[in-house]
């Protein structure tokens, strides 16, 4: 996660997040500008929403293959535990530059998940 003092962020997602992740971040951070940056650092896949990958019947129409058992190999509350930590991570992020007189440097977070 990358701070461009208190006005714009990047947050950097392992894997292929569906979109629902992505929104539900750029929506709760406190940056007036904020950038999501997926297969940071590795790919594991794809990052379904709990809904996607419990939906039941012909997943064929709504293009749901991406979270049959096969392919995917994390839990259903994967995704939602990323953003989660995102979240805490840019909130703490920001709250420091809030403090900090000068808001003109670069910040940075660690999100381990």
């Amino acid at each position: 996660m990358l701070a461009i003092g208190d006005l714009a962020a990047i947050v950097g997602l392992l894997g292929e997040m569906f979109v629902e992740h992505g929104l539900r971040v750029k929506k709760e951070s406190p940056f007036k500008y904020t950038f999501i940056c997926e297969f940071a650092n590795d790919y594991i896949g794809y990052v379904s929403t709990v809904k996607a990958f419990r939906e039941e019947g012909d997943l064929t129409p709504s293009g749901s293959y991406e979270t049959t058992i096969g392919p995917n190999i994390l839990i259903p509350e994967a995704g939602d535990m990323m953003v989660e930590t995102a979240l805490k991570t840019m909130n703490g992020l920001y709250n420091s530059l809030e403090n900090n007189s000068d808001k003109t440097y670069v910040g940075y977070g660690i999100c381990l998940f």
